[in-house]
């Protein structure tokens, strides 16, 4: 059996290049802090390590517009998003999945790389 390699080229300058202590590459520039990232776009997020409420999501409403997921990093480990946070996302028809940090980061250049309308809340690791 073969393994087959191909390379994967982003049409978008927004891929997550790496993360670290306190921000992210992001096409290339350093962002300090957690940070929204779309196809199209990247804007600071300002949230706490303690994780998202409400008015921080609906903070990015703006954004949210024909996505049709959005990874939400909650830092190093996993943890479950608060029921007014899902209950936001619930109510715009957008999903919405909670993940580490940096498999957030991981699984959104690979939807990035397959097409999808995806976006990645980022809390800083």
């Amino acid at each position: 059996m073969a393994i087959e390699l191909r390379e994967v080229h982003f049409n978008a300058p927004t891929a997550i290049d790496g993360y670290g202590p306190g921000g992210f590459r992001v096409g290339g520039h350093w962002i300090d802090g957690s940070v929204f990232v779309t196809e199209k776009q990247m804007v600071p997020w300002r949230v706490t390590e303690n994780g998202p409420v409400r008015s921080d999501v609906e903070a990015l409403a703006e954004y949210l517009g024909g996505l049709d997921v959005v990874l939400m990093g909650l830092g190093p480990e996993q943890r479950l998003i608060p029921a007014d946070v899902q209950g936001f996302f619930d109510g715009i028809n957008t999903g919405v999945e909670p993940m580490a940090t940096p498999a957030a980061a991981r699984t959104f250049n690979v939807l990035l790389g397959e097409g999808r309308r995806v976006g990645a809340a980022l809390i800083a690791v």
